[in-house]
């Protein structure tokens, strides 16, 4: 199955398609244009580091999906920003703000 589109996004995010049984299995896939941390519709105001290979913060995030409950996001969150301070691609700061951000998220699983 081959599906194609052409997506102008006007805002900060357009689903392009939702799939789901109700609320144990979803699928959804957006397309964004921003350039930040944005979790559950919250802006961070932070700006998506990368890696040398290309890898975003936000990649490394969804990497650990899918998640089964905010905590679980927000744990992942947290562990992902630690590596990242660690490894001097992003401040403290900003990584507790990316934190924040993932915990007044909205989530649905």
């Amino acid at each position: 199955m081959t599906l194609s589109a052409w997506v102008k996004p006007e805002h900060d995010a357009n689903r392009v398609l939702d799939f789901g049984d109700d609320t144990t299995r979803y699928l959804c896939l957006a397309v964004r244009n921003v350039g930040g941390v944005v979790l559950g519709g919250r802006d961070s105001g932070i700006a998506d580091p990368a890696l040398p290979d290309g890898t975003t913060l936000l990649d490394a995030v969804g990497a650990g999906a899918p998640f089964r409950s905010k905590g679980a996001l927000v744990a992942r969150v947290g562990k992902v920003v630690d590596a990242w301070i660690a490894g001097g691609r992003l401040g403290r700061a900003d990584g507790y703000t990316v934190w924040r951000t993932a915990h007044r998220a909205s989530y649905v699983p």
